[in-house]
C-alpha cells in the first residue's frame, strides 16, 4: 500500500511496506479508515472485558472515520493492565474519530529499556494495522500519563528509539513526572489508597451477587489485580536510567517533537509538568501548550458514571447506588470531561495544522504563540 509523509509542506509517497523518515518539523501521514473490527483480519481479537487486541497492544477504534492515530503509554503502577484503568478515557477519545494503540509494559527503573520495549510493541501493532486501513491520510500523535508521559518524551529524545517509528505530529503529556529512585517509591505509594478503592469493589460484588443470585464476574472490576500493581512497585529497584538530571538535559538538547500539550491537575503531588514545560520551551520555544485543569493524578483513570450497569445489579439497587454517589460523581465527571475536551481540542488543532501542510505545499505551518 502507499505510505507517505509531509516534509517542509511537500507530500511524498513511498510504495511498499518499507520505512520512511522525515527530518524535524515533518509530519507523518498514514493511511487510515473506519473502525469496523471485522475488516481488520484474524490477527485482531477482542474479549468481553478487553478492547481489541493487536500484537500485544490494546486497540480502540472509532465507529466512524478515523481522523488521527494516537500511541498511548500508561502510568507506572497500572502499566501492565491499562485497559482496566484507562478504558473510559481512551474509549471517550475514540468517539471523536481517534484510533488509539495502547501499549502495556512491566515497570522498572530502567526507563531507557522501557522506552525501547514500548516502541517495539507499538511499531509491531502499527505495522499490522496499516495494511488493513483504507487510503485516507491522517496524522499520528503520542500521548502518555505519568511515567507514560516521560516515556513518550524519552522515545523522542533517543535517536535509536525514535527512528523505529514515524515521527509524531505532536505529543499530549499528562501528569508528567521524572523522579529519581529515592523519590519514586513514596510518591507512588501516595496513590495506592485510591487504587485500593477499586479493588474493594470485588468482595462487594461477590456478596451482592450471592444475595441476588446474579453472576457479577463479567464486570471489568473483577479483573483488577492489586497484587500485580504491587509487583510493579517492587520492581522499582536500582537507579533510574537515565538519571533525572541527565534526562532533563536530553529533553533540552534532543527532543524531536516541537508541538506539545502539557496537561496537569490542581491536586497532584507527583506532577512535574512545570519542569517539563520549561525544558520543552527551552528546546522549541513557544510551541508548547500548557493546560492546568481541575482534578487529581487519577482523573484520567476515572470509570464511566454509568459503570454500575456492568455489575448486573437490579435497577432499584443501581439507582440507589448511583444517587448515593451522585454529588461526588458530578464533580469527578466534570473534571474527566474537561480532560477529554482539552485533549480532543488540541488534537483537532494539530490535525488542522497537518491538513494545512498537506493541502498547501507552499505554506509552512504558522504555529501560534501560546
Amino acid at each position: 500500500m502507499a505510505m507517505g509523509f509531509v516534509q517542509c509542506g511537500v507530500v511524498r509517497l513511498r510504495s511498499g511496506r518499507g520505512s520512511a523518515r522525515c527530518s524535524n518539523g515533518g509530519i507523518w501521514m498514514v493511511a487510515a479508515g473506519y473502525g469496523n473490527a471485522e475488516a481488520y483480519g484474524s490477527e485482531v481479537s477482542k474479549t468481553d472485558s478487553r478492547p481489541l487486541q493487536l500484537e500485544g497492544c490494546d486497540l480502540y477504534l472509532p465507529e466512524e472515520e478515523i481522523t488521527s492515530i494516537v500511541h498511548f503509554t500508561p502510568g507506572a503502577l497500572v502499566s501492565s493492565q491499562p485497559h482496566l484503568f484507562y478504558g473510559n478515557f481512551l474509549s471517550s477519545l475514540s468517539d471523536f474519530g481517534i484510533a488509539i494503540i495502547s501499549t502495556p509494559y512491566d515497570t522498572s527503573f530502567d526507563h531507557l529499556k522501557l522506552g525501547k520495549d514500548v516502541a517495539t510493541k507499538y511499531v509491531n501493532a502499527y505495522a499490522a494495522l496499516l495494511p488493513r486501513l483504507p487510503n485516507t491520510w491522517v496524522p499520528t500523535f503520542g500521548m502518555g500519563h505519568s511515567l507514560g508521559a516521560k516515556l513518550q518524551v524519552l522515545m523522542n529524545c533517543v535517536p535509536e528509539i525514535r527512528q523505529r517509528f514515524p515521527p509524531r505530529a505532536s505529543n499530549v503529556l499528562i501528569s508528567y513526572n521524572n523522579f529519581d529512585s529515592a523519590e519514586s517509591i513514596p510518591a507512588y505509594e501516595n496513590i495506592i489508597d485510591g487504587l485500593r478503592v477499586l479493588e474493594s469493589l470485588n468482595p462487594l460484588l461477590d456478596s451482592v451477587g450471592v444475595a441476588m443470585g446474579v453472576d457479577l464476574k463479567s464486570s471489568r472490576f473483577r479483573d483488577i489485580n492489586i497484587e500485580q500493581i504491587f509487583d510493579n512497585l517492587r520492581n522499582f529497584t536500582g537507579d533510574v536510567d537515565p538519571p533525572t538530571s541527565v534526562f532533563e538535559s536530553m529533553v533540552r538538547n534532543s527532543y524531536a517533537v516541537p508541538d506539545n500539550c502539557v496537561i496537569s491537575f490542581a491536586t497532584d503531588s507527583i506532577d512535574q509538568s512545570d519542569i517539563l514545560e520549561a525544558d520543552l520551551r527551552g528546546r522549541h520555544g513557544k510551541r508548547t501548550v500548557r493546560r492546568p485543569l481541575a482534578g487529581t493524578h487519577l482523573t484520567p483513570m476515572m470509570p464511566a458514571s454509568d459503570e454500575l450497569r456492568d455489575f448486573g445489579l437490579g435497577r432499584d439497587l443501581q439507582n440507589y447506588l448511583q444517587e448515593t454517589v451522585q454529588s461526588v460523581r458530578t464533580q469527578y465527571d466534570k473534571e474527566f470531561q474537561d480532560l477529554v475536551v482539552t485533549t480532543v481540542a488540541f488534537l483537532r488543532l494539530m490535525e488542522e495544522d497537518c491538513n494545512r501542510r498537506l493541502l498547501g505545499p507552499g505554506q509552512e505551518s504558522s504555529t501560534m504563540e501560546r
